[in-house]
């Protein structure tokens, strides 16, 4: 017999055992590994079904987290006030939050309101008696260890199954102490269960066990996980069970979970239509292997000849090649600087499907390959260190060993790549933060957009600016600056979810888009959230220092559908908030574009008042209370433009304080003030005082003491005579700097005067640091005397004010009522309407002439319903 006849037979013999020992064998194996698969899906459906359960659970605590951490309820459950209950627990609150349950109760176990409601049929229920023993006193729902202690599970009753949660009453803050317990409760009857399994598409039902006879304690036991799995088959079903325990650890109920065994009756199938294949596969090979011996012998010839001649070539090759067969993608051969990108030897890469280097998704490999074929490609190269090397590939088809093959070539351009990533990053991020910025931030932005259009949702861009960002820049230096912002971004990042995007868009401005925010209440809070994370101290050279900021809210679609619309409008509501006292956030509205087409305006006018002689200067006396007499002035700053007419200082001024401005201005309406000053003294008119505000950028230049003695020189105007008005927030802002500004101020014989007193956050220890002389009383405690509380203030500031040795000044006195009060108190020194309006230099000249030579006294005449200064002879 020959020996290719032989081997046919050896190996159809081969086959013929192989197919035995499969069809015995796979009915086995296969069959039981079928049914344990069965087994180990239904265990899984079981614990799905449950965590289905929990879910509830979860949503019935969170809805318990918002109403326990509330400061109305915290009140609540100390005086009971009903308003609280017809406003917050209505009947649609039950309807609304799905619930059956809603109990408050204070430190004694007391139920300041409890309610059983069936949100189903709208109606009032009793309160079941088999629920009042786990609400009584003491009961282990209603006693919690710590203030962040949250019970939740099952409470089996003989009323049915109840979905439970208990937390302590805390502030809005959720800080304690504990003020009582929230118990919120839903029942887990047939209808909710039917509505958890359309929910998850399962079979599913609930077995309720005996109630226990006691109340334990709160278990510690796992509540997630259904315990003593029992499984049941049928011919054609599978069903599973789980115990569930409840809140004390007692077995509450069982979950059951039925499904058609379709996985098992699949695999019989797939045996039986594989073992058809396989003896049709044995059929096929048995005609094939006469063919393939009757050509071995002179293929493996040609095989060794080309093999020779291809190594020679490839070898030496600085790319990497390598031969695969066009079905499987094998590799045939591959020379040494592939092997070096896989990592591996070229021995040990032969027989290795191509494949396994390759990171391409299964369903897309042949697709790749014919593109290959055509184009260069980039693909990622897995190396066997796991490292992942980027490559670009080439290749054509030949044949190789008489058979038709792939021939690659692969080149390393793993570097170039990175070097790429790296101007990609730097051209999207941030350098110094490492945020977004506004170019990504767009690009974000606009696919937030698109996707948003398609799911009918919300998008929220909250800008944010830092108050008073530069004059941390001025006086601290632009290194503290940059790590301020650095920390600022960073307490940002850590407060926005993976699907949000926090970005810094230059300067100190932050933007954050926020998606699928569909509540106001959440926006707030995040807001919130953003305010408070800046306000936390930060050191920064040593110096412990406090920022806020000013935040706007452009809400899509309703207040635009584009980037640029949506930043305008996000910028324009955080304008408002800075005008409005900074530190707080503010929604946009469509009054905002109003406004600040006028803010824009008057910029835009300002820029020019000092080159058209717009500015003027006003001078309000002060009058000294124990005499009667003038004895200063404050300079007021006044604006008349031919197109805006007269306006507001409290229009322009924040506009030239925020552009900067404000320090040319208030640079030229001192050396005015001087001026004219002097030109008075040349009158001999009697020693009076001037008054001067300094704008918090003004008091922020580092040659502001250097400005203010260079204009007292040239005007010739003593010192002694010239006050320098302050406000609180403005020394608070950096304290040791403020006093170093200060004294130097003083050491020339300025004195210095706190304005708006009581409108900022100073207290008595940093107020004795500074070297004042005057304190003002702000205007809007002066308008309130009458007020009994306002009046206590007043007297306070008085009275402290005396301690530290400084006078007191009070704006904005109107009234008799005001001026006797003020008199009575022994405040030193008024001005007001009362007295007199802001003068012109000519209209305050032609007073000052009218008291020469007289003594200045104040008597109260009605002239027309207001009364005037008068001067007695």
């Amino acid at each position: 017999m020959r020996h290719r006849t032989k081997t046919i037979i050896l190996i159809l013999s081969a086959l013929g055992i192989l197919l035995a020992i499969f069809a015995v064998g796979s009915s086995w194996i296969f069959l039981n590994s079928f049914s344990r698969l069965e087994t180990q899906l239904m265990l899984t459906e079981i614990k799905r079904a449950n965590e289905s359960i929990q879910s509830e659970i979860n949503h019935i605590e969170t809805i318990a987290a918002d109403y326990s951490g509330w400061d109305e309820a915290y009140l609540f459950v100390q005086n009971g006030n009903r308003e609280f209950v017809e406003t917050n627990l209505a009947k649609p609150v039950f309807s609304k939050l799905r619930l059956n349950l809603i109990a408050y109760f204070n430190n004694d176990g007391k139920m300041v309101f409890g309610k059983v409601f069936d949100y189903r049929n709208n109606r009032q229920l009793p309160m079941p008696s088999g629920l009042k023993p786990h609400l009584a006193p003491h009961a282990p729902l209603l006693t919690h260890s710590a203030i962040s202690n949250v019970i939740k599970g099952f409470l089996v009753t003989p009323e049915g199954i109840l979905m439970v949660a208990s937390r302590p009453v805390l502030t809005s803050q959720y800080t304690g102490p504990s003020q009582g317990t929230i118990v919120m409760a839903r029942y887990l009857d047939m209808p909710e269960v039917q509505a958890i399994a359309a929910r998850t598409r399962r079979s599913l039902s609930i077995i309720p066990l005996h109630p226990p006879e006691d109340l334990r304690g709160i278990s510690n036991r796992p509540y997630d996980t259904p315990s003593d799995a029992q499984i049941e088959r049928t011919s054609h079903h599978i069903a599973g069970s789980g115990r569930a325990y409840d809140i004390y650890g007692n077995e509450a109920f069982l979950i059951r979970v039925d499904a058609p065994r379709s996985l098992f009756h699949q695999g019989k199938e797939a045996i039986g239509f594989f073992l058809v294949l396989f003896v049709a596969v044995i059929l096929i090979s048995a005609g094939g292997i006469s063919h393939i011996f009757k050509h071995l012998t002179s293929t493996l010839k040609r095989q060794q000849e080309a093999e020779k001649h291809y190594r020679t070539l490839v070898d030496k090759a600085a790319e990497g090649i390598v031969l695969v067969t066009q079905a499987g993608y094998f590799i045939l051969e591959a020379n040494d600087a592939f092997a070096s990108l896989a990592g591996m030897t070229v021995q040990e890469i032969r027989g290795c499907s191509l494949l396994d280097f390759l990171d391409i998704e299964q369903e897309e490999v042949s697709d790749e390959f014919d593109r290959i074929l055509s184009e260069t490609r980039e693909l990622k190269v897995r190396h066997r260190s796991g490292q992942t090397l980027f490559t670009e590939v080439s290749g054509s088809s030949l044949t190789f060993q008489n058979q038709p093959v792939l021939s690659l070539i692969i080149h390393d351009i793993t570097e170039r790549k990175h070097f790429e990533e790296q101007l990609m990053y730097q051209a999207g991020h941030d350098p110094l933060t490492g945020l977004p910025n506004r170019n990504l931030l767009n690009d974000r932005l606009t696919q937030a957009i698109a996707l948003s259009e398609r799911s009918h949702s919300s998008i929220v861009i909250i800008l944010l600016d830092l108050d008073h960002f530069k004059i941390i820049n001025d006086t601290l230096g632009h290194s503290c600056g940059d790590q301020l912002l650095v920390t600022v971004a960073r307490r940002l990042q850590d407060l926005i979810r993976g699907s949000d995007t926090i970005s810094r868009i230059g300067g100190d401005e932050f933007v954050a888009v926020l998606t699928t925010r569909d509540h106001s209440e959440d926006i707030i809070t995040i807001a919130n959230r953003f305010l408070e994370a800046i306000s936390r101290p930060c050191t920064l050279q040593g110096q412990e220092i406090r920022v806020s900021a000013s935040i706007g809210i452009a809400l899509y679609p309703e207040d635009g559908d584009d980037c640029e619309t949506l930043f305008k409008k996000a910028d324009t509501a955080m304008y408002h908030i800075k005008e409005h006292g900074r530190n707080g956030f503010q929604f946009f509205a469509d009054e905002m574009n109003r406004k600040i087409a006028r803010r824009i305006k008057i910029e835009s006018q300002l820029r020019h008042a000092l080159e058209r002689d717009e500015l003027s200067l006003h001078y309000q006396p002060q009058i000294e209370l124990a005499t009667g007499k003038i004895v200063g002035m404050e300079v007021l700053l006044r604006w008349t433009n031919e197109e805006l007419g007269s306006v507001p200082p409290a229009d322009f001024i924040p506009v030239a304080e925020d552009t900067g401005m404000i320090v040319v201005i208030g640079e030229w309406a001192l050396k005015t003030a001087c001026h004219q000053f002097k030109i008075w003294s040349t009158l001999n008119f009697p020693k009076l005082r001037m008054a001067v505000n300094l704008s918090p950028r003004q008091f922020g230049q580092r040659n502001l003491v250097e400005m203010v003695q260079n204009i007292l020189n040239e005007t010739g105007v003593n010192a002694d005579c010239l006050d320098l008005e302050v406000t609180e927030s403005l020394m608070m802002n950096n304290i040791e700097d403020s006093i170093s500004k200060m004294i130097a101020l003083r050491a020339l014989g300025i004195s210095l005067s706190i304005d708006d007193f009581g409108t900022g956050y100073s207290s008595l220890s940093s107020l004795q640091r500074f070297p004042l002389n005057i304190l003002k009383v702000d205007r809007s405690f002066v308008q309130e005397i009458g007020n009994g509380s306002k009046a206590v203030i007043i007297r306070a500031i008085v009275a402290m004010a005396h301690s530290l040795g400084l006078s007191i000044i009070a704006e904005g006195v109107e009234t008799v009522d005001q001026l006797n009060f003020l008199r009575n108190h022994h405040c030193e020194e008024v001005q007001g309407y009362y007295f007199s309006r802001p003068l012109t230099a000519d209209k305050f000249a032609q007073l000052i002439s009218e008291l020469d030579g007289n003594a200045a006294t104040l008597t109260e005449q009605q002239n027309n319903g207001s009364t005037i200064l008068e001067i007695a002879p």
